[in-house]
């Protein structure tokens, strides 16, 4: 099982997705914003990471810039799950190779524990 790093400011969707992939039996630690997913990553070396795109102080993009995960944590994948659909965070994404940009509404929180399976698996 995988240690998979929740960074959403919204504690409901945090939340439920923790619950699901907790019983899936994975470890899970959430971060409310870039800054405390900065003052995690360290430690934790989440083999994956779920992002959204939006959240208070530096967004996603701004997270990705500053957590270097190429040098500091190579092996760990990017997930992004947001309810911004745009053609310049798609651009902007793509120095980071994240594996995949999910539009929230468009799956159900199953549907997206599923695919974080497959990542790390």
């Amino acid at each position: 099982m995988a240690n998979i790093m929740i960074v959403e400011d919204d504690p409901n969707i945090s939340g439920l997705y923790t619950y699901i992939l907790k019983k899936r039996g994975h470890t899970v630690l959430q971060a409310r914003n870039s800054d405390e997913a900065l003052a995690d990553i360290a430690t934790v070396k989440p083999g994956l990471i779920i992002l959204d795109l939006l959240m208070p102080g530096d967004n996603g993009v701004e997270f990705l810039r500053k957590a270097d995960l190429a040098k500091t944590s190579p092996g760990t994948k990017v997930l992004v799950v947001s309810n911004v659909e745009s053609p310049e965070f798609a651009e902007q994404l793509k120095p980071f190779h994240v594996e995949d940009y999910l539009i929230k509404t468009a799956y159900t929180p199953h549907r997206i524990a599923d695919l974080v399976e497959k990542l790390v698996a």
